[in-house]
């Protein structure tokens, strides 16, 4: 099967990251804006994480890779760290807010990317989560678009619980 014009051929891994990122971010905002403002903040079983939640992580996240394409180092994941993480989120009110703070957000992955040596791509990084604690700094600059594709999905099954099947 060839590849779909445009889609992966003739880029480059930075080409990549900061479209794959950008496009999915598009696609959680999109299934997100789906969800009835009454269900935004609905809890699945009441235990789940909400969309709104999700939404609100994923505004955050290309500042992961950010922090470590800038440092070459996993940050340590302190308890006033997360703290400071859970009062960023609250701060993102609702859909438009999260949606605002993830595109400029997005900005800043994309100069730490445009900025990554291209030789260092294949270069590793132990993080404290998964089965394979080594990630190439390509994966890391990938951080944020597989967590919005996971929580995209996250926000489909939602729908689905609360009996919305259109996705």
């Amino acid at each position: 099967m060839a590849p779909m014009p445009g889609y992966y051929c003739a880029m480059d891994i930075k080409e990549l990251i900061i479209s794959q990122s950008v496009k999915n971010s598009n696609e959680l905002f999109h299934a997100a804006r789906k969800v009835p403002a009454d269900k935004l903040t609905w809890r699945p079983l009441d235990a789940g994480r909400h969309v709104l939640d999700l939404c609100q992580e994923c505004a955050l996240s290309p500042l992961w890779s950010v922090e470590m394409l800038h440092s070459r180092r996993c940050p340590d994941f302190t308890p006033e760290m997360m703290a400071e993480f859970e009062a960023m989120k609250e701060k993102l009110t609702d859909l438009d807010a999260c949606e605002a703070a993830c595109k400029k957000n997005l900005e800043t992955l994309a100069e730490a990317v445009r900025a990554f040596p291209d030789a260092d791509w294949g270069s590793t990084l132990t993080l404290p989560w998964g089965v394979e604690k080594e990630y190439s700094f390509a994966a890391i600059g990938m951080i944020h678009y597989w967590n919005a594709v996971y929580h995209t999905g996250q926000v489909n099954y939602i729908q689905t619980l609360y009996g919305d099947h259109s996705m």
